[in-house]
């Protein structure tokens, strides 16, 4: 069994490391053997035979049940302060004939090719092994993770303690984010996504804080609250990932194209602009909403142009059957009409766009908040956006950018629809029959898309509070 570890280089450190523990990420025993074969083979090229060397095999993006696991991690991080902690995982590249194609429906039967099974992943090996790719990501000692992990409590001002499987959980979580990093070197920019969402929002002493003293102004217990905040996070956390961001580039690009230009007219310098902004600060990008392709043809220019799939924010009353499925694991976030009168939900909404914008996920919606029904731009509306304002005050987060969004169309597909519903007829209820329909109704030639991105709105400096702003 052989592989080429191009293109990353030796996973070993320059000396003069004492003590080195490598963190396998490793779902299954094929991806072990190689991580182990990668380590034994460039170690021949090392200067630290006389080191300590330990490894650990922890699962860290597929643990029972997608929850972060820690397993015997504690234990290790016991060790001396200054051993260098090295995160390892196999990439499985797609083969020729996919990157060349569409995603491939025997996919959806057969499982994700990036994340292969034992089975599968033997098969690659024995017949393109030039598939799997050993990384490596940004390593840290003991020492300095545990300084900065004591730092994030302190800027929290948490008084909770600081146990073995707390700073583990750390721990997990920076791998995952280090070997994502180097992950998308390979990949591309659009795979960008968050892992361990509900379990990071749980850790963190803000959000425990909050949800203490709310407990205190309602006069419950708060593990009531904690119980149904973990509600409100199955409902509304998306669990986007790479094999369906390739899905739901794919379909939008499709149905789009049903009707309009095969390519959505947009200019290659705003692009450029905006994926630099992405990069360096929080976003949330703002968009007209004429029709039910605006949404769609968002996810398509962001997806054909190589930038991070946003999280995009929408009705819980699309959130049926398999769209709905295929819009969590894509990154929508759906969330209700309306929730002025729930305090839990409210607070779990605020820390989850928090997290996000921290992490410097991009997130999307609709500004005017419904969909106009005469074709032109209806009133804006701003509840979302102090969501937002509040989460990035409350996460310190610094010049936040708006980007403003006009997608416009040389014909709108429910100009029939707009005119029914204002003589009189019932608007129709979202559903997957109606999807069908609406789909059917896109075949005929209504010219092209255009897709422009303003100049951003910067909130300069720390985000203030909402009430001290004009919303």
């Amino acid at each position: 069994m052989t592989i080429d570890s191009e293109p990353s280089q030796s996973p070993w450190p320059e000396p003069p490391e004492e003590s080195v523990l490598f963190l396998l990420d490793a779902s299954h025993d094929v991806e072990q053997e190689l991580l182990e074969r990668w380590l034994t083979t460039t170690s021949a090229d090392s200067e630290l035979a006389h080191a300590k060397v330990s490894q650990l095999v922890l699962p860290v993006l597929f643990g029972k049940k997608g929850r972060l696991v820690v397993g015997e991690l504690p234990q290790y991080l016991e060790m001396d302060g200054d051993t260098r902690v090295i995160p390892l995982r196999v990439v499985w590249l797609p083969a020729k004939s996919a990157r060349e194609s569409a995603p491939r429906v025997r996919d959806l039967v057969l499982g994700d090719p990036r994340h292969p099974r034992r089975l599968g992943a033997k098969m690659i090996m024995r017949w393109n092994p030039e598939r799997a790719r050993c990384i490596a990501g940004d390593s840290a000692t003991i020492g300095e993770m545990r300084g900065q992990f004591s730092d994030l409590l302190r800027a929290a001002e948490s008084d909770e303690a600081d146990t073995a499987n707390d700073f583990a959980a750390y721990v997990v979580r920076r791998a995952g984010v280090a070997l994502d990093i180097a992950e998308r070197r390979l990949r591309g920019n659009r795979y960008k996504v968050p892992h361990f969402v509900a379990d990071s929002i749980r850790a963190s002493p803000k959000f425990n804080r909050a949800m203490e003293k709310l407990a205190q102004e309602l006069g419950k217990p708060v593990a009531e609250l904690h119980e149904e905040a973990s509600g409100y996070m199955k409902e509304m956390v998306a669990q986007p990932n790479s094999f369906f961001i390739d899905w739901m580039g794919m379909v939008t690009r499709s149905i789009v194209s049903l009707g309009y230009g095969k390519e959505i007219v947009c200019n290659e310098a705003d692009i450029e602009r905006t994926r630099q902004i992405m990069r360096d600060y929080p976003t949330a990008l703002l968009w007209t909403h004429k029709s039910h392709v605006d949404g769609m043809a968002v996810m398509s220019v962001l997806y054909e142009n190589d930038l991070p799939s946003p999280h995009s924010l929408g009705g819980i009353n699309m959130a049926f059957g398999v769209m709905g499925a295929l819009g969590r694991k894509s990154g929508v976030i759906y969330i209700r009409r309306t929730f002025a009168d729930n305090p839990v939900y409210k607070l779990v909404f605020r820390h989850y766009l928090g997290y996000l914008m921290e992490k410097r996920f991009p997130f999307s919606w609709a500004f005017e908040g419904t969909r106009s029904r005469v074709g032109k731009l209806m009133p804006p509306r701003y509840g979302l956006i102090k969501y937002v304002v509040e989460a990035a005050h409350a996460t310190r987060a610094s010049d936040l950018h708006f980007i403003p969004v006009s997608i416009s169309y040389d014909l709108i597909g429910e100009a029939a629809d707009y005119a029914m519903e204002q003589a009189g007829q019932e608007k129709r209820p979202e559903s997957l029959s109606w999807f069908l329909g609406y789909v059917k109704k896109l075949r005929a030639p209504m010219g092209q898309v255009y897709f422009d991105l303003g100049e951003p709105v910067v909130i300069k400096g720390p985000t203030p509070a909402p009430d001290d702003m004009d919303l």
